[in-house]
């Protein structure tokens, strides 16, 4: 069982042919009247002495030709293409076009000047159904995604089997016996209708079965090497041990702050509205490094403006670390009544930065070995890079047989395809 998908869309037919070659139009009729654009429309009139022809357009009328005692008193403004023919009362539009599209009224008097009715007609032009075109494509070994299109307007389409029965809409999934298949394009100044012969899809699921292949041996490379770039990024950052160019140090934390000789640090104290910050020496000695109390500073540190306290953000900066700044700092905190907040405790390292060795501690944070740590880190990107690489290689070979031997299959059975156009006009 073949399965054909149609897919329809709003376009128009190929090699169609007109409904009527010459419709004519009448303003007894209620429906609409559909003309083609390009082709002659024939309006027919009722057989009165006095006729009023006009149309709205945004809500002005405008007469479109008035017809006195036998005689046109005034003719459409696109005159000849517009053309009464007093005889028989007709209407002759020898090239129709978008713009006669909308809705006309008639005016009808006897001789006498009475009254003989109003009539109106909707009219509607349309584009013809032109170009078009049925194609498929292979969707499974034994199915097919069959697609009609044409260029026009308010195309309609159907699918027959040959030979038999109009299928129901083509949006439908058909599930068929056959190889053939017929779309048919319709609006309502045209149609047309073509067939296509259909071919087994054999070169389809290996080419598939290739290509799903591919892609699981490539993304199996591309995982295991990422995994391994990702555990050599790991343990190199891990042996790094870097800070942040300006590290901050918080007076909550429990393990040591480290700092580098000659770069800025911070010290982040709590937000309370006294604070006394002193230093810490061997027994129970200790000297007062700065007294807050809000909004002043009543001491400094003896080594301002090198340790400046922030008040704004309750931070200390240190805008050059030295060795005699490493030790141990008490804080006690106060409300703005005087009451103790609390006590923390920080243990400030200084080290020197190294251009010998690895780094041991958080603290070692010189650009000698920063630098150094990017070569070790640029080696592993270059073994990333040279993994990946590798895989392209052998994955762009193995795609371009695969498509290769596919387009092969698809020439050979686009060959032995027997399309068939048909064309017609009903009049």
């Amino acid at each position: 069982m073949l399965a054909i998908f149609g897919i329809l869309l709003m376009c128009t037919g190929a090699a169609m042919g007109l409904l009527p070659m010459n419709p004519v139009c009448r303003f007894t009729q209620s429906d609409p009247c559909y003309g083609a654009v390009g082709r002659p429309l024939y309006l027919q009139l009722p057989p009165e002495e006095l006729l009023f022809l006009k149309t709205n357009i945004s809500g002005t009328p405008t007469y479109i030709f008035r017809f006195l005692n036998h005689k046109i008193r005034q003719n459409h403004s696109d005159y000849p293409r517009w053309e009464f023919v007093a005889d028989n009362r007709t209407v002759i539009i020898s090239s129709a076009e978008k713009r006669d599209s909308g809705r006309y009224t008639l005016d009808t008097f006897d001789s006498a000047g009475r009254d003989r009715g109003v009539y109106h007609l909707q009219l509607v032009i349309e584009a013809v159904v032109t170009s078009m075109e049925v194609t498929y494509d292979c969707f499974f070994s034994e199915k097919r995604k069959v697609y009609c299109s044409s260029d026009g307007e308010n195309v309609r389409y159907s699918w027959t089997l040959p030979h038999t029965h109009q299928l129901a809409d083509g949006n439908q999934t058909l599930l068929l016996d056959r190889e053939a298949v017929t779309c048919y394009a319709q609006n309502h100044v045209s149609i047309g209708h073509k067939t296509i012969e259909l071919r087994q899809c054999s070169g389809f699921m290996v080419f598939v079965s290739v290509w799903l292949f591919e892609v699981i041996v490539l993304l199996s490379l591309l995982v295991g090497a990422f995994y391994i770039y990702t555990r050599i990024y790991k343990k190199q950052r891990a042996a790094e041990g870097l800070l942040s160019m300006n590290p901050v140090c918080r007076f909550t934390q429990s393990d040591p702050c480290y700092g580098a000789v000659g770069r800025p640090l911070y010290l982040q104290l709590p937000s309370e509205d006294g604070l006394d910050l002193r230093k810490r020496y061997s027994g129970t000695a200790s000297s007062r490094i700065f007294r807050y109390r809000n909004p002043l500073i009543t001491q400094h540190h003896a080594d301002y403006p090198r340790w400046e306290f922030v008040a704004d953000k309750i931070t200390i900066k240190i805008s050059s670390a030295e060795k005699r700044d490493a030790g141990g700092y008490t804080l006690e905190t106060f409300d703005s009544a005087g009451m103790s907040k609390g006590v923390y405790h920080l243990q400030l390292v200084i080290e020197e930065t190294t251009t010998h060795t690895m780094p041991t501690t958080a603290a070692s944070v010189s650009a000698v070995t920063r630098c150094g740590q990017m070569t070790h880190l640029d080696t592993s990107f270059m073994v990333f890079v040279s993994v990946w690489l590798f895989e392209v290689i052998i994955l762009l070979p193995l795609l371009v047989g695969a498509f290769y031997i596919y387009t092969r299959i698809y020439k050979k059975q686009r060959a032995a395809e027997r399309p068939v156009c048909l064309l017609w006009s009903i009049n």
